[in-house]
């Protein structure tokens, strides 16, 4: 796989523990980035839970057919589904950057909480996504998505908006979202 890099094995076990780490790594790319400068530049109209959560739900969204067959590699493995779904601890940080960016009032220990929560609910999405379904008996370990990625995120971030909001709404000068 270093080889395939164009890097020095030494240089590629320093960014990654396992062969499978890699390849999602590759289909996840810069997902944490793209999020948190989403929030970060979301319309200030909008409150902060609907912000946070289109930009992690855009994450999701198809992106062209390369990852699409990606994904196929990934839901066919359990290794690699472990992998992909522990990438999302990646958003945390720089998600609760971007909060603290975005709403200057919000304490770094309540954007951390929040981020965590927000990636908790998008680990728990792509859990039930990546579930296995009936596993026929040639075909062990094979598994069926169910439904749309972005809709089941959607639908596991949206409680959470209450608290993103209130978040910006306890100390009104915090966001200008509010």
């Amino acid at each position: 796989m270093a080889d395939a890099a164009g890097v020095s094995p030494r240089t590629y076990n320093n960014y990654f523990s396992s062969r499978e780490q890699a390849i999602v790594a590759a289909v996840t790319g810069d997902r944490a980035a793209h999020i948190a400068a989403a929030v970060t530049a979301g319309p200030t109209g909008r409150r902060l839970g609907e912000v946070v959560i289109d930009a992690v739900v855009a994450s999701y969204g198809d992106a062209g057919p390369q990852p699409r067959d990606a994904m196929v590699m990934i839901a066919a493995s359990s290794v690699l589904r472990a992998c992909y779904v522990d990438t999302i601890t990646a958003i945390e940080g720089p998600l609760a950057e971007a909060i603290v960016e975005r709403c200057p009032g919000i304490g770094r220990l309540t954007a951390e909480v929040l981020s965590a929560s927000v990636g908790a609910a998008a680990r728990t999405a792509l859990r039930h996504w990546l579930q296995a379904a009936s596993e026929p008996p040639s075909m062990p370990g094979f598994v069926v998505p169910s439904g749309s990625l972005p809709d089941l995120v959607r639908a596991a971030l949206t409680p959470l908006a209450p608290a993103l909001d209130d978040a910006t709404t306890t100390r009104p000068a915090q966001c200008p979202a509010t």
